[in-house]
């Protein structure tokens, strides 16, 4: 399994993975992201998976990754956009049952998307303040809840 790590500023990473997928070559993924001087907290990763061969990968596989990326949570960033490619169903499902491990644990949250640009979307609508618009709709939800 390879990975290679782009920075595209000081709070957002890509990490694209290729090859065939193990559980040793994720370890070392998240090892080697923690590893990366640029990275500290509040760091989003958009992790691009859609290359991967994930035909050896297991259930237990993808529990003992998300328990590697608890162990490291304050070194492998809160929030991951997970990239899996469209027509891709076992990666899709591999990646949603790691979605489900990580929402389990206490920080963190990992987002599965079939298409790359809707995964960096998600991931810089976190630096857009609200609209006026939904603050007011807030504004009116809270209204109605009094």
């Amino acid at each position: 399994m390879e990975f290679e790590f782009t920075w595209i500023d000081s709070s957002l990473v890509v990490c694209r993975a290729s090859g065939k997928a193990s559980a040793d070559g994720f370890v070392a993924l998240l090892k080697a992201l923690a590893a990366q001087p640029e990275f500290g907290p509040g760091v989003r990763v958009l992790a691009d998976h859609s290359g991967l061969d994930v035909s050896s990968i297991s259930a237990a596989d993808i529990e003992r990754i998300a328990e590697v990326r608890a162990q490291n949570a304050n070194r492998v960033g809160t929030r991951t956009a997970l990239v899996v490619g469209s027509s891709a169903p076992a990666r899709y499902g591999l990646a949603r049952m790691s979605e489900a491990y990580v929402a389990s644990q206490r920080d963190g949250s990992v987002k599965v998307f079939e298409i790359f640009d809707e995964g960096m979307a998600w991931l810089r609508a976190l630096d857009s303040p609200p609209s006026s618009e939904s603050q007011a709709e807030s504004v009116e939800i809270a209204a109605d809840l009094a």
